[in-house]
């Protein structure tokens, strides 16, 4: 019985989630897609009762922009449900590239809209942030696994010889038991009781 809306930025991306929720069986009211920016919802005032912001926000461009463009788009008595990481999450991987390739930490913790972050941006928005976090620890038993992640990106992907030889001959040294510990931080935050924003005429 639910309406349901699927938006992006990639039209790919709103492609493959139609296609998901098509093939899930699941038994929808109704069922539409568009191709959007965050920052500037083709939707009118207080049109949904939930909006879902799952690990997205922290590619917005404006990333208070687009929490104020949700709360325009919900209902007062809505609420919008954010996913994103801590920033601490691996934190193993982000001091292992640090001392490897001498280039400033990397952000795995999705900074700027973290757990940590986002919290005050929500806070400008909605009266209730409610924050949930939880932690894990990943524990990698191959070393090639570590070195693919992190020379599938910047500044790992462009590592010469020796770079890589430093990462390996690491790696062992911090593996004398075989294993990588990755801790892993994620949560969400419910935000409800949306303050009065600007409304579209």
């Amino acid at each position: 019985g639910i309406d349901l809306t699927l938006a992006d930025q990639s039209p790919g991306m709103v492609s493959e989630a139609i296609g998901a929720v098509t093939a899930s069986g699941g038994t929808w009211n109704s069922i539409s897609s568009k191709v959007a920016d965050v920052c500037a919802l083709p939707f009118e005032d207080d049109s949904f009762d939930v909006v879902t912001a799952m690990h997205m926000l922290y590619h917005a461009s404006d990333k208070d922009r687009a929490v104020a463009e949700i709360a325009r788009v919900l209902r007062r008595s809505g609420k919008l449900i954010v996913t994103t990481n801590g920033a601490e999450t691996m934190k193993e991987l982000n001091a292992l590239s640090h001392d490897i390739f001498g280039t400033p930490p990397y952000d795995f913790g999705s900074a700027p809209f973290s757990l940590e972050s986002g919290e005050p941006i929500l806070r400008k928005y909605f009266r209730t942030v409610d924050i949930r976090s939880n932690t894990d620890i990943l524990r990698v038993t191959e070393a090639d696994d570590v070195v693919n992640f992190l020379t599938s990106f910047p500044p790992g992907e462009d590592a010469d010889a020796a770079a890589l030889d430093r990462l390996r001959r690491e790696l062992a040294r911090r593996m004398p038991d075989g294993v990588f510990p990755i801790t892993r931080i994620a949560g969400s935050m419910v935000a409800s009781g949306h303050i009065a924003t600007e409304r579209r005429p």
